[in-house]
């Protein structure tokens, strides 16, 4: 039996001062005061970190996003899509299992990976995690939006991940609303203002909207919602995954994560393209307290708890969880100390996998 000790955030992310006890990977007790043996670690214990939204696979690439707009960068046919065809099986296992791991180091627990490139892609993924003590959860693309590639990427992997519904026919959308009711599906919404002009202009309804009909686990972005959008977001009750420094570095806009919470959205965050940034939801969480009018708790949340909703794992830390765990070494540390960047993390914890950051 494992025992730390320190400030803990459990449960509804409020402090205690005490202990918790981990057996074969599950947390067994949560107490206050002194603890029943003496502690392996000492400090400041919070719930791990979900990364919410992941493209993994182009940690191999390089490239200088200042040169090309959204869709050059990263739309079909783009920068990223002709980069990734570039690289051999070794390289894109390697750069992904560099990313799980230094995400790991950082507190990262589990990966939602839209993970491009078919079967083949989906199963790049998973040996790359075998030598790491990631959770990725898969969202697979197919290469072709025919009936047997997208049975083929349901089958492998654990849910869909598409890009825009603009960038789909209409016979591709028809057979992706036939196969993908009752699968996890992902898709890209809102994150461009022409492909929201662009579906108004084709359907009458925007992207978000649209999007919606597919009966989502979650959309991504949101930086450029129209009128209406974060309502109909809030009445089908689905999430939001933000990722404000990618959406810096694109300059697709401010994903309106106030707003977004306000209306009851459950809103997670993601750090979306490896080539782009670095797969630290420390980092994202540390941009998005600094630039968005939300208290330390509202962000805590948004990187611990709520990406855990969209794929069914509770996160948080409770008696009968998985240790899902990371220890800062500072006893009493508040969380705003921790988005103001001055605390470091010392271990992380999941289930039986420990990493010490020595």
């Amino acid at each position: 039996m494992q025992v730390y000790s320190g400030t803990i955030y459990k449960e509804d992310l409020k402090p205690i001062v005490g202990y918790l006890t981990i057996k074969n990977g599950v947390i067994k007790e949560i107490g206050e005061g002194r603890p029943p043996k003496k502690p392996i670690q000492t400090g400041t214990i919070l719930p791990s970190f979900i990364n919410a939204h992941t493209h993994l696979g182009d940690s191999a690439v390089d490239v200088d996003p200042e040169k090309y707009s959204l869709q050059e960068l990263v739309g079909p046919g783009g920068i990223k899509e002709r980069r990734l065809d570039e690289l051999s099986e070794k390289q894109l296992i390697s750069g992904i299992r560099r990313s799980l791991h230094k995400g790991f180091k950082e507190g990262v627990t589990h990966n939602i990976d839209f993970r491009e490139g078919g079967v083949k892609g989906i199963n790049a993924m998973k040996k790359a995690a075998l030598d790491t003590p990631a959770n990725p959860i898969i969202y697979g693309r197919p290469i072709q939006p025919n009936e047997s590639e997208l049975k083929r990427v349901i089958n492998a992997g654990d849910g869909v991940g598409l890009s825009s519904v603009c960038d789909y026919k209409p016979e591709s959308q028809k057979l992706f609303k036939k196969h993908l009711y009752g699968v996890n599906t992902g898709l890209h919404a809102g994150e461009s203002i022409e492909n929201q002009k662009k579906s108004m202009d084709l359907y009458g309804e925007s992207e978000v909207v649209r999007s919606l009909k597919y009966n989502p686990t979650h959309l991504v972005h949101l930086t450029n919602p129209l009128p209406g959008d974060i309502e109909a977001l809030a009445r089908q009750k689905t999430p939001a995954v933000v990722c404000p420094r990618s959406n810096r570095i694109t300059r697709s806009g401010k994903p309106p994560v106030r707003k977004l919470h306000d209306m009851d959205v459950d809103v997670a965050l993601g750090t979306d393209n490896a080539m782009l940034c670095s797969p630290s939801i420390l980092d994202e969480a540390i941009y998005t307290y600094k630039n968005h009018d939300l208290t330390p708790e509202m962000v805590l949340e948004m990187a611990c708890i709520n990406g855990g909703k969209i794929f069914g794992v509770d996160n948080r830390i409770v008696v009968g969880n998985r240790a899902n765990i990371m220890v800062v070494e500072e006893v009493n540390m508040g969380i705003k100390t921790l988005l103001d960047g001055c605390a470091s993390i010392a271990t992380v914890v999941s289930g039986l996998d420990v990493i010490k950051n020595v």
